[in-house]
């Protein structure tokens, strides 16, 4: 048994195999009894090890504000188009009064010009201090000679939209920090640590009490535990053969 356990590359398992793999093997510890295995100390650190190890697999990677925040940026992008549009038609505009609102806009809104590419936050300001500007008394004129009033509004609220959204994307991410601080690595070899713990004490009982009907909990525990590495091990082989599908070229075994 041991030396079966030994020859199993355990590193070569991804996080979440890994993870998968220790909680069937502590299912067999259960079914057999941590008390008939004579691990009752050993059980204890191990699964506080795969508990730990499985928050991290299992860590909330998106952010439920994400979709929120795309949404209310598309909106304000839409909004500034819709107005620099307005803006720039009318500045060619026969009629004087729209003419004119329209180059007195372009001008004082030239300083904003391709603010919808630029990132988040640094958007948000731009438009911040876009707003200011049609807010001033000759510029609101110009606004309404336009009958641009409804998306100047609309345009304020897509922004504090987003800034409330973006708010509830900080306070998630700081919620979130304990998880990303946690080393996967480090969580990977704890639970690989307390696992061959385990391994070794089972081998030694098994050894120093071979299945002659003097133990056969344990044996039986031991055989178990020997079907789940090799079930185990040949799933991972039939998932190699289809990750590499017929178009990947096989390597050739060396000598």
């Amino acid at each position: 048994m041991a030396k079966e356990i030994n020859e199993f590359q355990l590193s070569r398992l991804t996080l979440g195999a890994t993870c998968n793999f220790h909680k069937k093997v502590k299912k067999e510890i259960e079914a057999s009894g941590a008390a008939a295995l004579h691990v009752e100390e050993e059980i204890t650190l191990y699964e506080a090890s795969i508990e730990n190890l499985r928050k991290v697999v299992n860590r909330q990677m998106a952010f439920a504000a994400t979709v929120s925040l795309a949404e209310t940026d598309e909106e304000r992008d839409y909004l500034i188009g819709v107005i620099n549009g307005v803006v720039n038609a009318h500045q060619r505009n026969p009629l004087k009064e729209k003419r004119e609102a329209a180059v007195k806009l372009g001008a004082d809104l030239a300083a904003y010009a391709g603010i919808a590419r630029h990132e988040y936050t640094k958007q948000s300001s731009e438009v911040e201090g876009m707003l200011a500007v049609l807010a001033r008394p000759e510029d609101a004129a110009a606004v309404t000679a336009l009958s641009l009033d409804e998306e100047v509004e609309a345009l304020r609220a897509a922004n504090e939209a987003f800034e409330a959204a973006y708010d509830i994307k900080i306070t998630e991410s700081t919620a979130r920090n304990p998880q990303r601080e946690a080393d996967s690595h480090e969580l990977r070899e704890a639970v690989n640590a307390a696992y061959q713990r385990i391994v070794k004490k089972v081998g030694e009982r098994l050894r120093a009490h071979p299945a002659d009907g003097r133990d056969k909990r344990l044996h039986r525990a031991g055989e178990r535990h020997r079907g789940a590495l090799r079930q185990h091990r040949r799933r991972l082989r039939e998932r190699r053969r289809y990750d590499r599908g017929p178009h990947h070229p096989r390597r050739r075994r060396r000598g």
